[in-house]
């Protein structure tokens, strides 16, 4: 059964694999982020958004020195 479309019209679904330790990693960091926004527990979606845009941030930076 196809999922529904949601959020804004130009953004894109990505499906992805991870490995049980990569998936473990980003929900510890998922409840460390939850703990500091004073308890409100946090979506994963918004978390994995948040940890690719700082890790592209920090690649393209990266890329850009050599």
């Amino acid at each position: 059964m196809a999922r529904p479309l949601v959020g804004a019209a130009k953004d894109r679904q990505l499906v992805v694999r991870l490995p049980a330790e990569l998936r473990a990693r980003l929900e510890r960091v998922r409840e460390a982020l939850s703990k500091r926004a004073g308890g409100v527990d946090l979506v994963t979606s918004h978390v994995v958004r948040e940890v690719i845009e700082r890790g592209l941030d920090s690649m393209e930076r990266d890329l850009s020195r050599k």
